[in-house]
């Protein structure tokens, strides 16, 4: 059985490792004691007393709730201080409509890493919403896992144990996304970027600005069941929004081909 009194005791430890919670704690501690010299010295001076009293009970009042919330917790700071936003135990138990008011809502740039990314293909609105930002001066890049490469083979028999033709939903997405393109004029048709990657599909990630939502997808699973995180950038850490702005640019730099009117016929046939 846990012993609670060590539990408390390494919560305490943990909460009061961090200076300013030590700052604020004294802070409190000294305006009560300043309070008490003030009521009880001759005479009383009852209105300083209140009010430092009541300042000081305030801020160890904010001290003894934060302890005992979340920031008391070594775990959510964890998360906090790697940039976890909000976790989400299946890619499902994200709202529909999240993705494409997410895209909106694009001021410099969207990156969809994914295998056929059949799910914003299928949404009606999302035609629109890409043109839109498009036109808004937003560059738009999409990472379809290479219909023709190595990486494709496992992954088919695992999505959905082979049933949905990963392949084929991945070339009617690439068709999708490149009569988008086509219809489009410069400077808009050169903000849509489409590549193909031929690496280990074993994540999906829609960056958008400066938040990622990151889906792992699970071997032998299929991708919608996939947990996934919500991440944004934290100044002066090592964040795990870092880790994965450095994976994708390694995939776009070693492992990905632009889609060019001299290469498209490949896959999308």
């Amino acid at each position: 059985m846990r012993n609670p009194f060590g539990r408390l005791v390494r919560r305490c430890q943990f909460f009061f490792s961090q200076t300013y919670w030590v700052l604020v704690s004294c802070l409190g501690i000294v305006l009560e004691l300043v309070a008490v010299i003030f009521a009880l010295q001759t005479p009383p001076s009852p209105l300083w007393a209140g009010v430092l009293g009541g300042i000081g009970s305030s801020i160890l009042a904010t001290v003894i709730v934060s302890f005992g919330g979340p920031s008391g917790n070594r775990t959510y700071q964890t998360f906090i201080r790697l940039g976890i936003e909000d976790f989400y135990p299946s890619r499902n138990d994200v709202p529909n409509e999240t993705w494409v008011d997410s895209l909106r809502q694009a001021r410099a740039q969207c990156i969809l890493l994914g295998q056929a990314h059949g799910e914003w293909c299928d949404d009606p609105g999302f035609e629109d919403a890409v043109i839109e930002r498009l036109a808004s001066g937003v560059v738009i890049e999409v990472f379809f896992l290479d219909p023709t490469g190595k990486g494709i083979a496992t992954r088919t028999k695992e999505d959905s144990r082979g049933t949905r033709n990963l392949e084929g939903r991945i070339r009617r997405s690439i068709k999708f996304m490149w009569d988008i393109r086509q219809k489009l004029q410069d400077p808009s048709k050169s903000r849509l970027k489409l590549y193909v990657y031929d690496a280990t599909p074993s994540v999906g990630v829609t960056w958008i600005d400066s938040s990622m939502l990151v889906t792992h997808y699970l071997p032998g699973s299929v991708n919608l069941t996939s947990p996934a995180l919500r991440i944004e950038p934290r100044q002066g850490t090592k964040s795990v929004y870092s880790v994965y702005q450095s994976n994708i640019n390694t995939l776009r730099a070693e492992f990905s081909a632009l889609l060019t009117d001299s290469n498209i016929g490949s896959f999308i046939t």
